[in-house]
């Protein structure tokens, strides 16, 4: 990897635009922050660095991961010709003695600390200040990265931490302007875009926001570079965005030993079914969210149980951390995850990736078989509203609610209501005037019509033929290669598997060992009796036994 710089921009002082406008102690105003999602199915936000003459704007990618907000700089060859963040150019920059390190996943990026004036581009087209103050405020950190891993994908310029920083250098010491603060127990919340409003605005008990993405169709050709990604509501959640109960969630402090992640949930289970059967598991399941992540990836002795219910899936490639399933294309099937009493169904149309008639399983598995913890990415979190309200590092409840039918139809920003008005208003204006115009050409026939007595019966035209067809359904091919979108870590095409072994059918003749965290109460694959159904081979739960049948259940004890 080559050296490379970066700018890694901390939310640390935010300030509401409105802020100065109205008391401390007065609830902020809801905001939206409009979400876009490209080709790479990245879902990303328009930030402004250096406001004035010289600003800069770009887009940064989301993600849960950490509390850091990254930008690419000038000297970083390797962050796939995005568009750099210039040190030089801009007049509100200042440099900061210290420095930083950041991993998120399997990336990193690190380097000096300097501060910047930055802003979020809202729906209203103004923007959410969080500027450079010396004195009286604590003061925006900015990491001026010079090495950087996979972190920063083609088409933005950085990626906007929205984490809490709760793992964040217990024992490192956070450098300010003027003092230095430990920054033992508490992470390096003050860094966040959270902790920063929070020390501004001491009245107010908790940072809330709620997201709401957009689903990413498979045809990536089809979407463009800036299409309507969703949107965020900033400081007050959107109650029409969502249907029932809200499912809530302690933020654990990440300590995996194996992925680089700021925070996690608990999920309470997941039951996976087919027309073949279904398979589960309950307990406590460590579970990472990041929408910066397209697909949802499971412990490897997990998605063997998911596709052992699959007839002809397969693992077809692999990328660095994860190997990939391929599915038949008419494949039906549903996961259900329950998050307390709180129970979120997908089905096919997110569980099956079309690509150009080759299909791929939404849910991937982790390539080390140490890895336990699940993770969540866009394919679900677009399914779910999601709800952050963050107090301090480690005090923070996630909630998810079933996204209410008509929630995007509800959107309108202010550009679209003007858009409306004006429209409205030249369609009427457009009436009158052709209402005018044929009432004086109806008095301008009169006197003829009158001396003419004489009608031309009229002739009905012969209807115009014509054939409908329909496009024959695809036939369930299965994916022998795959060419997926840009996530920042590589593919290896063509590979079969980096297991020990390549199945050719469901769970593998050997599969891993399987070591969930928590007490997994279960592991359960029901098969429904079929007379043509091939035997399949069905991997056991830690505990259980290997079991060959053709229609039977298997029951393996954690």
């Amino acid at each position: 990897m080559k050296i490379s710089q970066l700018c890694l921009g901390i939310a640390a002082s935010s300030v509401l635009v409105a802020g100065d406008l109205q008391s401390r102690d007065a609830p902020p105003e809801r905001l939206e922050v409009p979400i876009s999602v490209d080709s790479n199915k990245k879902y990303s936000v328009h930030v402004n660095m250096s406001p004035g003459p010289q600003s800069q704007n770009f887009t940064f990618a989301l993600s849960f991961g950490t509390g850091y907000t990254i930008v690419a700089g000038t000297a970083c060859d390797d962050c796939d010709g995005v568009t750099p963040y210039n040190q030089s150019a801009s007049a509100t920059v200042d440099q900061l003695p210290g420095s930083r390190n950041v991993s998120v996943i399997n990336t990193s990026a690190g380097g000096n600390l300097i501060t910047e004036d930055c802003s979020l581009r809202l729906s209203n087209g103004s923007g959410w200040f969080y500027p450079n103050q010396t004195s009286n405020v604590l003061m925006a950190l900015v990491i001026l990265a010079n090495q950087s891993d996979s972190l920063i994908s083609p088409g933005h310029t950085g990626i906007i931490g929205l984490g809490t920083n709760a793992s964040a250098f217990s024992d490192d010491r956070v450098i300010r302007p003027v003092l230095t603060v430990p920054c033992v127990g508490n992470g390096d919340f003050d860094a966040t875009v959270f902790g920063g409003w929070l020390s501004k605005n001491p009245s107010q008990t908790n940072f809330s926001f709620g997201m709401a993405l957009n689903q990413a169709p498979d045809d990536t050709q089809s979407i463009a570079s800036d299409s309507d990604g969703g949107v965020f509501h900033w400081f007050q959640p959107d109650p029409s965005y969502y249907d029932g109960d809200v499912a809530w969630k302690s933020m654990v402090p990440s300590n995996s030993s194996s992925l680089a992640a700021d925070f996690h949930v608990m999920m309470d289970s997941w039951t996976f079914t087919t027309s073949l059967g279904n398979s589960s598991q309950s307990g406590d399941l460590v579970t990472l969210i990041d929408p910066m992540y397209s697909t949802m990836t499971f412990p490897q002795g997990a998605a063997a149980l998911v596709y052992a219910g699959v007839l002809g899936a397969s693992v077809v490639a692999n990328t660095s951390i994860t190997n990939i399933w391929g599915v038949p294309c008419l494949s039906k099937m549903n996961l259900t995850l329950t998050f307390g009493d709180v129970s979120f169904l997908v089905d096919e149309s997110i569980l099956v990736r079309n690509q150009s008639g080759q299909c791929f399983g939404a849910i991937e598995e982790w390539s080390s078989p140490s890895t336990t913890e699940y993770l969540l990415g866009s394919s679900f979190l677009s399914s779910v509203y999601v709800i952050f309200t963050v107090s301090s590092a480690t005090d923070g409840m996630v909630g998810f609610g079933k996204r209410a039918v008509n929630a995007r139809s509800k959107r309108l920003n202010a550009a679209s209501i003007v858009g409306v008005a004006l429209g409205s208003t030249a369609f009427a204006i457009a009436v009158i005037v052709v209402a005018v115009l044929i009432y004086r050409a109806r008095r301008k026939r009169r006197p003829a019509a009158a001396d003419n007595d004489s009608v031309t019966p009229y002739t009905p035209t012969t209807p115009l033929s014509g054939s409908t067809s329909k496009s024959p359904l695809p036939s369930p091919e299965m994916a022998t290669s795959y060419t997926p979108p840009s996530t920042g870590y590589g593919y290896s095409l063509g590979a079969t598997s980096n297991r020990s072994d390549s199945p050719s059918h469901g769970a593998p003749d050997h599969p891993p060992p399987y070591s969930g965290q928590g007490s997994g109460l279960m592991q359960v694959v029901e098969r429904r009796g079929q007379e043509e159904m091939p035997a399949v081979h069905i991997g056991p739960p830690p505990g259980g036994k290997r079991i060959r049948n053709n229609s039977s259940t298997v029951v393996g004890s954690i």
